[in-house]
């Protein structure tokens, strides 16, 4: 099988998950089709499929987790269900914080976790050679 990221973010910030999954396979060397994004039409959650169950199995075929944590996200139960999903799996785990969003509103559903704010150049690019490292 090869490696796959599931990208967790909220379906309102659809402009930024495009954005950020593009720079994430420019970083990591990753192809798009290895990137599950669930708000996409197409490779997101196929029609007629249990939105719920096809979350559950992205989720454990999944070799990393990266949340995209903004407002919206944190608003989603949803969203932290898949964090907690991620947790309880044992995966690797890498929140970015999306300001305004600071770090102390995340303190509670990341487990003690480090993040990088997403504006933060040197953070997410050290956030980017971690995950490439995590996923070798």
């Amino acid at each position: 099988m090869s490696t796959r990221i599931f990208l967790s973010h909220a379906a309102a910030d659809v402009a930024l998950v495009e954005a950020f999954e593009t720079l994430l396979c420019k970083m990591t060397g990753l192809a798009s089709s290895h990137v599950f994004l669930s708000s996409l039409e197409g490779p997101g959650v196929p029609t007629g499929s249990s939105f719920v169950d096809h979350i559950r199995g992205e989720v454990e075929e999944s070799d990393a987790v990266v949340a995209l944590i903004t407002p919206a996200y944190l608003d989603s139960a949803f969203c932290l269900a898949e964090l907690g999903a991620a947790w309880v799996l044992g995966m690797h785990r890498f929140p970015i914080v999306v300001p305004p969003v600071s770090f102390a509103a995340i303190d509670a559903t990341q487990l003690g976790l480090t993040a990088v704010k997403l504006d933060n150049h040197d953070s997410l690019a050290q956030l980017f050679d971690d995950l490439t490292q995590a996923l070798a």
